[in-house]
């Protein structure tokens, strides 16, 4: 079992936010400078008239990435949040085992979540991301106290995290049809077969 200590603030998570915008924002940029430059030497060559109309979608699609990376870094969005509540005096106690993981906060209940309830886990150089919901993660630092390495930590969850296993709900089972009627006696053919006996010691 591993065992970390650390706080989760405010600042770890513009931090993060700040990495995840930067793996959008770079590529974009690039693309979008490359589909400029090319739209442009097409236009100003003029090889044929099919590349002078590439060159010009070229730019307008370029120019429309580009845009969109000038919005996200005047308007910054936050990619994840955290799904435990941020605060910059509370140190917080995570013990990873076999089974769950397991919050510790002073004073106040113990979190676990198990592996199943993990949608996917997201690792860096010096954290990790446990999603627990489409946009809310739990950061796991590292901060470890005993247990190991953080880059062993972070193999276990993995192997924990894609090997975990499904919990069945409990099955019900209900009476069919045919198990809720009562079943059937053979009175009334022992009384038909005692008639039909009457009947021919009559005749």
């Amino acid at each position: 079992m591993f065992e970390l200590k650390y706080k989760i603030t405010d600042a770890d998570f513009k931090a993060v936010n700040k990495r995840i915008f930067l793996q959008y924002f770079i590529p974009y940029v690039i693309v979008a400078l490359m589909g400029i430059g090319a739209g442009i030497t097409a236009i100003a060559l003029r090889p044929k008239t099919e590349l002078f109309a590439l060159g010009i979608i070229l730019i307008v699609l370029a120019g429309i990435l580009l845009a969109c990376a000038v919005f996200m870094a005047i308007a910054p969005k936050n990619f994840v949040v955290s799904a435990l509540n941020t605060d910059d005096n509370i140190e917080r106690t995570l013990e990873i085992g076999e089974s769950a993981v397991t919050i510790k906060t002073p004073d106040k209940s113990d979190i676990t979540v198990r592996y199943s309830e993990i949608l996917r886990i997201k690792i860096k150089k010096d954290y990790a991301l446990l999603y627990v919901d489409k946009g809310s993660a739990v950061l796991v630092k590292d901060a470890i106290v005993s247990g190991g390495s953080f880059t062993e930590l972070c193999e276990l969850l993995k192997s924990k995290t894609v090997n975990a296993p499904v919990e069945a709900a409990p099955v019900e089972t209900t009476p069919t049809a045919e198990e809720g009627k009562p079943e059937a006696t053979t009175e009334p053919e022992q009384n038909e077969e005692a008639g039909e006996a009457e009947e021919t010691s009559a005749e």
